[in-house]
């Protein structure tokens, strides 16, 4: 249960920095986020709830695919904070935006 209620407290957190991630144009890495989210979520409650066909005592299949999310989701949120910082240092445009497109 502690796999589950932890997953479940982090992907609300992840789902904040998607929905930002998105805002700022970032689409490819908050799709990484969200799905990597959802990978984690389905993992604990796999291990919490279901057991796999095969798998041993000592959940052998489960903490492998855990391992693997688990690493995954780091690489990602790397990534994506990442491309968050890069885009919060970027230069702000100086001077008033264009209100569109000049006609004559």
């Amino acid at each position: 249960m502690f796999f589950l209620l932890a997953a479940i407290a982090t992907s609300l957190f992840l789902g904040y920095f998607t929905w930002r991630l998105w805002g700022i144009g970032e689409r490819g890495h908050a799709l990484w986020v969200g799905v990597a989210t959802v990978m984690n979520v389905v993992i604990a409650a796999i291990y919490d709830f279901w057991s796999i066909p095969g798998d041993d005592a000592n959940h052998t299949i489960v903490y492998t695919l855990a391992l693997f999310t688990w690493g995954l989701a780091m690489l990602v949120i790397y990534r994506a904070y990442s491309a968050f910082d890069a885009h919060n240092k970027a230069p702000m445009p100086v001077g008033p935006a264009p209100a569109g497109p000049v006609t004559h």
